[in-house]
């Protein structure tokens, strides 16, 4: 048996069978939405025939075009609205084993939905409406005919503009409006006992001391009532894709859409700080490794966006009505060519990590592993390839050792030839059958702790009155200072034999 342990899985049937439930709720949300423009178009034309002779030419461009402009847009934000809580109940029943899994599946659902919400009736303006005039809409007869008022390129700019501008709308009322009427409405309210601590203060009986600690209470309780902003990056996300979306897909009927992204986005950005610092309570901040599924999404709608601007410039634009099927089809089929090779030709030109961000990841990754060899706690017990170096702390002085230092085992001890350790010369060379044995590295290092020993105990003249004594200092002196000119950090990157010997014996360099 490989694992004792248990571990729990999901059926993988059960799985399946949610994800097809998923699906179908999402399809069938795609195809109510599809019902939802197809109301539009149809009371668009009605009110064009049954009005058009009663009214005024402008009174009859607001009854038909505006307003169904301003149903679309209404319907949008009420399915969409109802939409996102039903994928959130969706995916959480589909049971992800991991956070990401689950933000990567609920990600594919919004974003499925709102395309079809948001684009749909754009879409049919560009390159439906005006085209299939024989039987009419739906079947209704030739005299229900959905065709464009002067140009579809103008009517396709107006529905963009107000979609980009009812669209932030919802989001305004819900992060502004609503929590300054709440927090109005508990200040005329509602009065806890700590507000009457403050501004009921007695002089004479409360000190001031109780007064500063009341409002510091208060403040507290004021913080306590602030909503749970929760993770609102799903749908900050969410709402500046799909308002990409119409820049990049709609691009050549409205130019003006940047100008009014722009602006739309320095006053989002003003409320979201706001809503942050005073509003809500602080979030909780996580680390993310990416955005997701975000942005396959966005090269999706890059895509997607040099396909529908090559048609509308070929098929809807005033430029192309002379053309015939033939040459229209290769003004779409050399536009995307052309784009698309400028495209690539950007990215090989400009990486995604410049030289200079690779270079410092290199260097904070070498940096950051001669720390961690540098910090390491069982220096004692595990000697590296170049043992040598972990004789010095990292400031670069010789460390104590002062547990004692694990021997070798006996069948490694005789894999090497090994000198006799009372023997003076030691010489470590790669020519050896072993390079920097064990019980050599060992020796040097009780030898370089004697010598400073002794050193220590001359410069407090402890050191008794000898013959043998002196030599032996002397010895121990050069052998540690052998040891610290050989172990310094500029000598390490260097490899070769070395060479150490006591007394008279040359020291050959690294």
């Amino acid at each position: 048996m490989l694992f004792t342990k248990k571990f729990y899985y999901y059926p993988m049937w059960d799985r399946f069978f949610k994800y097809l439930c998923s699906g179908s709720v999402v399809l069938f949300m795609v195809c109510l939405v599809g019902a939802s423009v197809i109301g539009v178009i149809v009371y668009r034309v009605i009110m064009s025939i049954e009005y058009s002779d009663n009214v005024t030419e402008i009174e009859g461009f607001m009854i038909t075009t505006i307003a169904s402009s301003f149903l679309n847009a209404v319907s949008i934000l009420l399915l969409g609205t109802v939409y996102t809580k039903l994928a959130n109940k969706l995916t959480c029943w589909e049971n992800h084993r991991t956070k990401s899994s689950f933000d990567d599946a609920l990600i594919i659902k919004l974003f499925a939905f709102h395309f079809v919400n948001s684009y749909s009736s754009c879409f049919y303006i560009a390159f439906i409406r005006g085209r299939f005039l024989e039987h009419g809409i739906m079947g209704m007869g030739a005299s229900y005919q959905d065709k464009c008022e002067g140009s579809c390129m103008s009517q396709l700019s107006i529905q963009v503009m107000i979609l980009m501008l009812t669209k932030p709308f919802p989001k305004f009322l819900k992060d502004v409006i609503i929590p300054q009427v709440i927090k109005i409405w508990r200040r005329i309210h509602v009065k806890g006992n700590f507000d009457s601590k403050v501004n009921n203060i007695d002089d004479g009986v409360t000190t001031e001391g109780e007064n500063k600690k009341a409002a510091l209470e208060t403040w507290i309780q004021d913080e306590e009532r602030k909503p749970v902003l929760g993770d609102f990056t799903l749908e900050e996300f969410t709402e500046k894709t799909i308002q990409y979306g119409y820049l990049m897909l709609f691009a050549a009927s409205f130019p003006l859409a940047p100008l009014i992204a722009l602006i739309t986005n320095f006053i989002d950005v003003r409320v979201d700080a706001n809503r942050l610092l005073w509003t809500y309570r602080r979030p909780l901040a996580f680390i993310s490794q990416d955005i997701g599924m975000w942005y396959p999404i966005l090269r999706f709608i890059n895509t997607v966006g040099v396909i529908s601007n090559a048609f509308l410039i070929a098929f809807t634009s005033h430029w192309s009505e002379t053309f015939s099927l033939s040459k229209r089809l290769w003004v779409v089929i050399g536009f995307e060519h052309i784009v698309y090779g400028v495209k690539l030709l950007i990215e090989i030109m400009i990486p995604d990590t410049t030289a200079y961000v690779k270079m410092v990841r290199r260097q904070n990754k070498m940096k950051v592993s001669e720390r961690l060899k540098c910090e390491t706690k069982d220096y004692h017990n595990i000697v590296p390839q170049d043992s040598h170096r972990s004789w010095f702390d990292c400031n670069g002085q010789l460390k104590a050792f002062k547990e004692p230092i694990l021997e070798e085992p006996p069948e490694k001890r005789n894999s090497c030839s090994v000198e006799d350790e009372t023997s003076s010369p030691i010489e470590l060379s790669h020519s050896t059958s072993c390079n920097l044995s064990t019980q050599k590295q060992h020796r040097l290092k009780r030898k370089s702790l004697h010598a400073t020993e002794m050193l220590n105990k001359q410069k407090k003249g402890s050191v008794a009155d000898d013959e043998d004594d002196g030599d032996s200092d002397s010895a121990a002196a050069k052998t540690r200072d052998r040891i610290i000119n050989r172990n310094r950090p500029h000598s390490l990157a260097t490899a070769g034999s070395i060479s150490l010997s006591l007394g008279n014996h040359p020291a050959s360099n690294l």
